[in-house]
């Protein structure tokens, strides 16, 4: 999470250069962040130290809305439903390398690339395919409370 920290620090300086200090203001000011917290930061132990309690009081006073997305949901739920979105195959991943179904270790140049991406929902052991993640962004913009809660992101943007 430091590091998308940093990236947001250094995208603000940005901005700020480009269209000055009270415009860049207003602009981030009414804009939505996505702050993604899990997946590799859980697996290589990120949080271990995280004060979550800190983290979240400090961005409450400025008026922060969180919204809640049920990753896992989302996930078991393409997967679930996976021929009706298209996907042909959901065992393998689309970039194999070796180990169970080509998907113990991530993409490398040595990796054997499947013919159509479109038709897998993963391309390596931990990441998405773009066709399986345009499909989570439909559910983050427009879900029920079962994927995203209290609201969507769509009822965020216009509240």
């Amino acid at each position: 999470m430091d590091k998308q920290v940093d990236y947001f620090a250094k995208t603000r300086q940005d901005i700020i250069s480009r269209i000055g200090a009270s415009a860049a203001q207003a602009l981030l000011r009414n804009s939505l962040y996505f702050l993604a917290i899990g997946s590799n930061d859980i697996l290589f132990g990120e949080y271990a130290t995280l004060d979550k309690n800190g983290f979240t009081d400090e961005t409450l006073q400025h008026g922060s809305v969180f919204v809640y997305i049920d990753g896992y949901a989302v996930t078991d739920d393409i997967i679930n439903n996976s021929r009706s979105y298209g996907f042909e195959n959901i065992d393998y991943a689309c970039c194999e390398v070796i180990g169970r179904h080509g998907g113990l270790i991530p993409c490398t140049e040595m990796s054997r690339v499947c013919s159509d991406r479109k038709k897998y929902i993963f391309w390596d052991p931990f990441h998405p395919t773009e066709s399986a993640i345009l499909i989570a962004a439909k559910y983050m913009l427009d879900g029920g409370p079962e994927y995203v809660s209290p609201i969507n992101i769509r009822q965020l943007a216009n509240s």
